[in-house]
């Protein structure tokens, strides 16, 4: 999701130690080991990692907290959870709480893993002509997947890489990429590829 996510330009998983005791960021093993070294090795209840952190495109970082649905955790966890985000805040970290499905079929995850690749190879498979021709097929209002790849004999394979360049649009947080996805005309928009949020509770 980060990786087709427009608004992030760049992410990296595991980013810092929050310290819960002395309230600021660890961002080097040297800074997490004397911080324990100080407090004599505690760890547990006096240290805090987010999962991801991000760098948006505007240049804002944003911090998450990943759970897998059903096992988010006690209120003693999430007690400590609080207490990052305050400490983060103050340093312009905002943390964010994502709970992943655990149905592996959730559109959410099915199509962010179809997108990454869609992404990366877009300019492979897209030309100015295919782009064309979807765009002025598109223009009378919302179409089925399975007739825009008829009518204008292109292979299902195109949809991701033309929903991941903001050809094409759809509700990707709630229907799979497949024949009965209706898509419409972006012109660029890719405000659809925002699909984290969904997964908030």
């Amino acid at each position: 999701m980060l990786c087709v996510d427009p608004r992030v330009r760049s992410f990296r998983p595991q980013p810092f130690t929050v310290d819960l005791v002395a309230g600021r960021l660890l961002f080097t093993s040297e800074e997490l080991s004397e911080a324990r070294r100080l407090r004599g090795s505690r760890t547990g209840e006096a240290e805090y990692t987010p999962d991801f952190a991000t760098v948006q495109a505007d240049g804002l970082q944003r911090a998450y907290e990943v759970k897998l649905q059903g096992f988010e955790g006690d209120a003693r966890y999430w007690a400590k959870v609080e207490r990052a985000r305050e400490i983060m805040e103050a340093y312009c970290y905002p943390l964010f709480t994502v709970v992943v499905p655990r149905n592996e079929r959730h559109p959410v995850l099915v199509n962010a893993q179809l997108l990454k690749p869609a992404a990366m190879r877009a300019r492979e498979y897209l030309t100015s002509d295919i782009i064309s021709r979807v765009e002025r097929y598109c223009e009378p209002g919302p179409v089925l997947q399975r007739a825009l790849c008829a009518d204008l004999q292109i292979p299902t394979g195109l949809i991701p890489p033309l929903l991941a360049t903001g050809v094409l649009q759809a509700d990707l947080a709630h229907h799979h990429i497949c024949a009965t996805l209706q898509l419409s005309a972006a012109y660029g928009d890719l405000s659809h590829l925002c699909l984290i949020e969904e997964l908030r509770p």
